[in-house]
């Protein structure tokens, strides 16, 4: 991505969601073939373990493996629908593919859910950047 995916990621560590402190220390050291290796080992006794998805899905955007994000960001959030993560990743996703429609609603998803200040604030910038791109995208 363009913009590291890295850097919004620690932003968002701090909601501490992800399954073990082994894995988010490893994402933290940007380590995400292992990472993701573990989470998918997880998975087998875990199934239903929507954090797991959601950590398969970073370490795939940070892989630029958009399909396979895409895929499991969506499985983390109709395991836990209320949660804004997942969804705020498919927005950065479907932004950084060129598809500002879809971007957009899933950052508006986000922003409904999100209960934390300071990461609605960074969804609320995702969504003002991604009208500019939209806008000249139009010509306008």
């Amino acid at each position: 991505m363009k913009k590291p995916v890295l850097m919004v990621l620690l932003f968002f560590l701090s909601a501490n969601v992800f399954a073990t402190d082994e894995i988010s220390q490893l994402m933290k050291e940007g380590k995400w073939t292992k990472a993701k290796t573990i989470a998918k080992e997880a998975l087998k006794e875990n199934p239903k373990d929507w954090s797991l998805y959601l950590t398969i899905g970073i370490c795939s955007i940070n892989q630029k493996n958009y399909n396979e994000a895409i895929a499991n960001l969506s499985k983390a959030s109709s395991l836990n629908p209320k949660m804004a993560l997942p969804k705020f990743f498919l927005g950065m996703i479907f932004e950084e593919i060129g598809n500002f429609p879809k971007a957009m609603e899933y950052f508006r998803k986000a922003k409904e859910r999100e209960k934390d200040k300071e990461r609605r604030k960074e969804i609320e910038k995702h969504l003002r950047i991604i009208k500019e791109k939209a806008k000249k995208e139009q010509g306008g």
